[in-house]
């Protein structure tokens, strides 16, 4: 056959047509190969092949599915010389097929199924292709920063890069600036599921992105499992959005690798409700713990093993240099765009020092949280700053239980029922520091031995006490008045010496501090046998008097009192009269000069005087009664009644001659 096909050939040349000699030559070729291969057992000879395809191409219409599956036929094992996931009877057959469908004869059923898993092979080959040529130049990185992408744009982006295989590669997205909107936001959300290495994702100002689809998203499990970084600064959102996208961030089973979080200038308006600052305190404290009741001994995270080696098992893929200082830094929030909050160092830290940040009161009530799940923090200093009553007292409420921990809270605008009676009740701190030129050594003050953690003593209470060389400022006068009014050890304040065996105090036309009057005041609620108490010329102000009034309430050995040339003014005369009113011992009182008008004066002689004279007459009566109804056991109902009456209308009658 081959001969004849030569003759054919050879006549074919000497034919005046020299394009059918040419095609009877190449007809001639193809049935010496096919003569070859049914005479060899050792399958198709290389060059033949090759032959073959390169002869089937340059024929017209030889393209499309045959030029496909001859390319198929060139792939070939190392080893064994066939052709991937085809015999080597099905790549002979798949040689007669390829010329029967460029001649467009019928094929039989078993050619039929040759040939269709010929194309199959073809197209994973194809596509391992695609992939090998992708690994040498794929993309980690995708940074469209300020470009206005409208919705069509981002649908784009997210059919090429985002929703193909290659996206599989992708670690860093950032679309600062771009104008997304609530549409485009959730073609992001619905994309992130196919970006299984992404670790840093940035979508700041943008202010008609979606926060809720964000936060929506970060819930549910198809996230990116290796996200380390989420920034939504500068993004318009309502608080309740922005906690429920922290909450869902901070989740370890959703976000084991999450380290940072930037919701910067992103609240409309700029103020939180207390109960989303509690939630996001909550949020922040249990932030990378498995179960948020475990224990703070055994939550602590590290991102090195047993030999201080990183564990690069956390790290996505390739490239570990770059995103080391993940690992490093530990977990961090941004609230502000000029600072971090470093929550590992707030947990676990000895020493907390957090001074000149310029922290906020949003900012104090995040970390408070965190602050109170240390069980290692001796030092926390959140000096000269910018929060006030509000972040100042969500820290102490945390805090204040810790023994042996010193804070200081100097340099910050604070009213003074920061360090009102609550605080001192409960409070086991060493020191607080409200301003820079005095500590106030808590427990001394209360009286109260201090016992650490492990059943030392840190503090034993004292006696005497010495605060005259002290910068004493506003606030320590209203710590030391409140702190003192649970001193029961202290009998010398200042050279001012009070003591069980003490009956007259005289320190006329001496100046005392508010918290002074407060020690005499604690003095006399003690029930020492004082008869006679002198202040005249001390200058005590309305407020002072409270604390001494109090006392004098239920003191029953007081006769003298002196008040004169002080400052008491109607409400000092007016708290006075109301707490005076039931001592009963009282029989002499001075208060002139003391710039009382007109109406503060009938208060505290209504007070003294009325009331004064129906305590000193109703209570004996009353009293009196019933002593005897116990001594004579039983009591006639109808003479019972009638004294009862006649009581009653002596009672009123007094009230109107009163009146």
């Amino acid at each position: 056959d081959g001969k004849d096909g030569e003759e054919d050939g050879k006549d074919g040349e000497e034919d005046e047509d020299g394009k059918d000699g040419e095609e009877s030559k190449k007809k001639g070729n193809l049935e010496e190969n096919n003569d070859n291969l049914d005479q060899s057992s050792g399958g198709v000879n290389s060059n033949n092949e090759n032959h073959l395809s390169i002869e089937q191409q340059q024929e017209g219409g030889g393209g499309g599915e045959n030029e496909m599956a001859l390319v198929s036929l060139e792939q070939k094992e190392e080893d064994g010389g066939e052709e991937k996931g085809l015999t080597r009877t099905e790549s002979m057959v798949l040689q007669s097929i390829a010329i029967k469908k460029e001649n467009n004869e019928e094929l039989s059923l078993g050619e039929e199924l040759v040939w269709k898993k010929a194309q199959l092979e073809h197209d994973k080959a194809k596509q391992a292709q695609d992939v090998q040529e992708h690994k040498a130049k794929k993309i980690k990185g995708l940074v469209l920063d300020d470009n206005s992408l409208s919705f069509h744009a981002v649908k784009h982006i997210c059919d090429k890069y985002l929703e193909t295989p290659f996206a599989s590669y992708l670690e860093r997205l950032s679309l600062v600036h771009c104008d997304l909107g609530p549409k485009s936001t959730l073609l992001l959300v619905k994309a992130l599921p196919n970006l299984p290495n992404l670790f840093y994702l940035n979508l700041a100002c943008n202010p008609r992105l979606s926060i809720r689809s964000i936060g929506a998203a970060f819930g549910e499990t198809s996230v990116p499992p290796k996200l380390k970084s989420i920034n939504v600064s500068f993004c318009e959102a309502k608080e309740a959005e922005l906690v429920k996208l922290v909450a869902a961030a901070t989740r370890a089973e959703i976000h084991p690798y999450m380290r940072e979080i930037e919701i910067a200038q992103s609240l409309l308006p700029q103020y939180w409700s207390s109960l989303l600052l509690a939630a996001l305190s909550e949020a922040l404290a249990t932030w990378g713990w498995d179960r948020p009741d475990q224990g703070e001994d055994d939550d602590y995270e590290s991102d090195e093993d047993e030999d201080g080696n990183e564990d690069e098992d956390e790290i996505p893929s390739g490239e570990v240099k770059k995103r080391h200082h993940f690992n490093s830094i530990g977990r961090r929030i941004r609230l502000m765009p000029t600072r971090w909050l470093n929550i590992d160092d707030l947990r676990h830290a000895k020493l907390v020092s957090m001074g000149h940040l310029h922290l906020t009161d949003n900012e104090a009530y995040a970390i408070a949280r965190s602050l109170g799940r240390n069980q290692r923090l001796k030092m926390l200093d959140l000096s000269d700053n910018r929060f006030g009553t509000i972040g100042a007292k969500s820290v102490l409420k945390e805090v204040m239980h810790r023994p042996g921990l010193v804070v200081n809270f100097s340099g910050n605008v604070m009213h003074r029922e920061l360090v009102g009676h609550w605080l001192w009740n409960s409070c086991q701190l060493k020191k607080l520091i409200l301003s820079p030129g005095l500590a106030l050594n808590v427990q001394e003050l209360k009286g109260e031995r201090l016992i650490g953690q492990w059943g030392d003593i840190l503090c034993e209470p004292v006696e005497v006490l010495n605060l005259q060389n002290e910068e004493i400022g506003p606030m320590e006068q209203e710590a030391l008045s409140h702190v003192l009014s649970f001193n029961n050890e202290l009998t010398e304040l200042n050279d001012i010496v009070i003591t069980e065996e003490t009956d007259l105090i005289d320190l006329s036309l001496a100046p005392l501090e508010q918290y002074e009057v407060v020690f005499i005041s604690k003095r006399l609620s003690l029930g020492h046998s004082i008869t006679s108490l002198n202040l005249g010329g001390c200058a005590i102000n309305a407020r002072s008097v409270l604390f001494l009034a109090k006392s004098l309430k239920i003191h029953r050995a007081i006769q003298k009192l002196w008040l004169d040339n002080n400052i008491l003014g109607n409400d000092g005369a007016r708290s006075l009269g109301s707490f005076l009113s039931h001592n009963v011992s009282l029989t002499k009182i001075d208060i002139g000069y003391n710039a009382i008008g007109d109406v503060g004066m009938a208060s505290l002689i209504g007070s003294l005087l009325l009331e004064h004279q129906d305590l000193a007459q109703k209570p004996p009566l009353v009293i009196k009664k019933k002593e005897e109804e116990k001594k004579e056991g039983e009591v006639v109902d109808g003479v019972g009644g009638k004294e009862e009456d006649k009581m009653k209308e002596e009672e009123e009658e007094k009230e109107k001659e009163g009146s």
